[in-house]
C-alpha cells in the first residue's frame, strides 16, 4: 500500500494505495493473478474478481490511477465504457450459472464493450491521478506549460527569494487552508507547486478575495 522508486525513471505504486480500492481488495487482485496467471483485459478482471464485487467507484479509481493502462486502452475510454463492461459481466456470470456460456472462457480480450472515445488532455489525466493517489504520477502539469510558463519569464519555486517583492513564479494550486491569529485576523495559507518543489503562501485575507476567483485547484 505505498510506492517506491524501483529504478531510474520507474515508480511501482501499491494498489491499496489508491484512493477508493483498498487493501483487501489489492490483495484480492494480487492473489488471483498469482494463481490463475495475468488478466486478459478489463473484462477479464471483473469477471475473474466476481468474489469481491467489482464495482464502478472501484473501476473509475484504477482508471485514473492509471492501474489499467497494460491493456493498452485509452483511460477516457476505458471510463466510459464502465458500465458497459460491468453490464457485460453479470450477463456472462448469469450465462455461466445457466450453463449457456463456457464457465472458464477463453481466456482472450474481449472489447465489444469498449466505446470509442477521444483521450483525456494530459491536464485531466493528470488532476485525475492527483485524486486518487495524492500526486502527479505519469507526468507534472508544470512540464506540460513549461515552454508557455517561460515565454512569460516566470520563475521555479527554487528560485523564489525571500524578502523581494514582486517575483513571477508559476506552479500549481494544490489547495489553501484558513488560519486565524490569536487577535482573529484571518488569513489563507494557499499551497502550490511545480515539477520540483511545494511551497505555500500566506496571504491577507483582503489579498486572498482579491484573487480568489484565479485560484482554482488543479490550475497553472
Amino acid at each position: 500500500s505505498h510506492f517506491h522508486v524501483e529504478e531510474k525513471m520507474v515508480i511501482r505504486y501499491g494498489l491499496g494505495a489508491i484512493k477508493g480500492v483498498g487493501e483487501s481488495f489489492a490483495q484480492a487482485v494480487v492473489d488471483e493473478r498469482q494463481k490463475f496467471g495475468t488478466y486478459a483485459d478489463v473484462l477479464d478482471f471483473c469477471m475473474r474478481l466476481e468474489h469481491v464485487r467489482v464495482n464502478r467507484k472501484m473501476l473509475e479509481a484504477l482508471i485514473k490511477a492509471g492501474a489499467f493502462d497494460c491493456f493498452k486502452h485509452k483511460r477516457a475510454a476505458l471510463y466510459a465504457s464502465i458500465e458497459k463492461v460491468l453490464a457485460k459481466r453479470d450477463k456472462k456470470i448469469s450465462d455461466q450459472s445457466n450453463f449457456q456460456g463456457d464457465l472458464l472462457g477463453d481466456g482472450g480480450a474481449e472489447t465489444d464493450w469498449l466505446l470509442d472515445v477521444a483521450d483525456w488532455e494530459m491536464p485531466i489525466q493528470l488532476n485525475y491521478e492527483r485524486d486518487v493517489l495524492g500526486l502527479y504520477l505519469s507526468s507534472h502539469p508544470m512540464i506540460v506549460y513549461r515552454r508557455q510558463v517561460k515565454a512569460l519569464g516566470a520563475i521555479s519555486i527554487a528560485k523564489i527569494k525571500r524578502g523581494v517583492k514582486n517575483q513571477l513564479v508559476a506552479g500549481v494550486l494544490l489547495g489553501h487552508r484558513v488560519v486565524y491569529t490569536k487577535a482573529g485576523r484571518r488569513f489563507v495559507i494557499v499551497i502550490f507547486e511545480d515539477e520540483a518543489r511545494k511551497e505555500e503562501i500566506l496571504l491577507s485575507d483582503q489579498e486572498y478575495q482579491r484573487v480568489q476567483a484565479d485560484l482554482r485547484p488543479g490550475g497553472v
